[in-house]
């Protein structure tokens, strides 16, 4: 049995082992280690219990496409924004994780998503379109 210490380690391995055992800090969180008991569910977003704020979900895995698919004007002010395309191939354990708590946080069974030989492939939302979109701010 080989055990392996962090401050032994190059700074690649520790930094991999932080991201895997990574939980959550401030509103960052990783839906595969973080306890469900902190988070919970309100208008179809996931939040944060104690500070009530949106959390922005961490998930483990290798990057393996990222695009600005194109440029939006909409909101209140009909400002630009960004969307990106992003294809992360996940750490097979860590996704059967966080699908799992995603499944009992937002009460569904099955998950769907566009899947290619690169990962799990998906389009960040607006930028600025948090809480107070619909109001102006």
């Amino acid at each position: 049995m080989v055990l392996l210490f962090a401050d032994t380690l190059h700074a690649p391995c520790r930094s991999f082992l932080k991201a895997l055992t990574f939980c959550h800090s401030n509103q960052f969180v990783n839906t595969a280690r973080i306890d469900p008991a902190l988070l919970y569910v309100e208008n179809s977003r996931l939040r944060i219990k104690d500070k009530k704020s949106l959390a922005i979900c961490v998930m483990t895995g290798t990057l393996t496409e990222s695009y600005l698919i194109g440029s939006s004007e909409a909101g209140p002010r009909h400002s630009p924004y960004s969307i990106h395309k992003v294809t992360i191939a996940p750490l097979e354990q860590e996704m059967r994780r966080d699908a799992s708590m995603w499944g009992m946080l937002f009460d569904f069974q099955v998950i769907t998503g566009m899947m290619s030989p690169a990962g799990f492939g998906f389009a960040t939302r607006g930028e600025g379109k948090g809480d107070g979109w619909s109001n102006g701010m």
